[in-house]
């Protein structure tokens, strides 16, 4: 056994003895939303959640999620207050779905409110649906003073229209546990509720401290990783992340981008224009010393693209936040390593679900989708990071 093989065994187990990573990656118990196909089918999330929030339903809970969702939307909603909400009783609340084509929507008449959801998890908005939801429901209930309009997604996406509010899956998860918590021990509906919450934070919220956790692993056991990457996916994630790879070479170049540090499964890409800007080569994590990379991420379920800003020179990423803490980019509070400034996805769910590796049809369909997308975010999205930071200077 040659030396470079021998090292290769000794970093594997390294990674397999490493305790972190054997919690990380310890086998997760039945979860009955799993086995109910329900990990990512918008349609299913929406039936559930709206019975959840219906007060009248057979769960047991009242009207303690409607309420809970209700007081976290209205800070952000200009005529209605946390105290109509505390203070309402709900006897007349009707929940409903697809009304309008509205994925969930809560009529309460006595409060004079109807608060519309539209549910966003796999899938972006297509078309003008936000402003035409809005506009059937405001048309139906002109007469009522509270109307309300609710974006719901993984990672509090910005919509599209103005008039709705950004809600994060992650105040859903909280709200659910609380739920669980609060119930009955031992009954049905705190098991369903554990389940739910599970379901959620493995597979649709992005939980900061598995993040965290598995930065610190990767960085730890780098090498080791990125062999089980490379030599040990499956035949279909393996055909599917060689086309990605291909497709998104070929347009980055067209784009004038060029490849930075990547692994089999993270794709970086970088725009040299902004390596003239001041800080923007203080990056700590990659050897271009690159602060802001394009990662085309190639995920089981889906393949996006992130904006992310990674460690280095802290005025140089306060600048370069302060540029880009505004639409279509992400508006948060910078994080002090690694902070992801703008995701769109490149591949929908149920075309990576429905990738053949045998099928020339289903590999055009891929290469067409990455190749629309990829256009658009370079003659968009990129152009405009460019604007705005090209004349970008931090120490001003």
């Amino acid at each position: 056994m040659n030396d470079g093989t021998a090292t290769d065994e000794g970093l594997l187990e390294a990674l397999l003895l490493d305790q972190e990573f054997v919690a990380l990656s310890a086998a997760q118990p039945f979860n009955i939303f799993e086995a109910m196909g329900m990990v990512r089918a918008e349609i299913r999330h929406s039936h559930f959640l709206a019975h959840l929030l219906d007060p009248n339903e057979s769960h047991g809970l009242g009207d303690r999620l409607l309420r809970s969702i209700l007081v976290e939307v209205c800070r952000s909603h200009p005529t209605l207050r946390v105290a109509d909400i505390l203070l309402a009783t709900f006897e007349d609340v009707i929940v409903e779905r697809e009304r309008f084509n509205v994925d969930i929507l809560i009529t309460a008449p006595t409060l004079g409110l109807v608060c519309a959801i539209e549910n966003k998890i796999g899938s972006g908005e297509h078309s003008d649906q936000l402003a035409r939801y809005r506009a059937a429901v405001d048309r139906e209930f002109a007469s009522f003073p509270h109307r309300i309009f609710v974006y719901l997604t993984p990672d509090r996406s910005e919509p599209s229209d103005s008039a709705y509010i950004s809600l994060g899956y992650s105040t859903l998860v909280a709200a659910v546990e609380q739920l669980r918590h609060d119930a009955a021990s031992g009954s049905g509906i705190q098991l369903v509720l554990e389940h739910y919450a599970k379901l959620l934070r493995t597979h649709v919220v992005t939980d900061e401290r598995v993040v965290q956790l598995c930065k610190k692993i990767y960085q730890r056991h780098r090498r080791a990783i990125d062999l089980v990457v490379e030599h040990g996916i499956l035949d279909k994630d393996e055909a599917l992340a060689c086309l990605v790879r291909e497709v998104a070479a070929d347009e980055s170049a067209r784009s004038g981008l060029v490849e930075d540090q990547s692994s089999a499964r993270t794709l970086r890409f970088a725009d040299p224009v902004l390596d003239a800007v001041p800080g923007m080569l203080s990056a700590t994590t990659v050897t271009s010393g690159r602060l802001l990379l394009y990662e085309v991420q190639i995920r089981r379920d889906r393949v996006q693209l992130v904006v992310q800003l990674g460690p280095g020179d802290a005025a140089a990423r306060e600048a370069v936040h302060a540029a880009l803490n505004c639409e279509p980019f992400r508006c948060a509070r910078l994080h002090p390593s690694y902070y992801t400034a703008y995701t769109t996805p490149l591949l929908p769910p149920e075309i990576v679900d429905g990738f053949d590796a045998d099928s020339p049809d289903s590999a055009a369909s891929v290469r067409m989708a990455l190749s629309s997308n990829l256009q658009a975010f370079a003659n968009s999205v990129a152009t405009k990071i460019r604007k705005q930071l090209a004349t970008l200077d931090p120490q001003e």
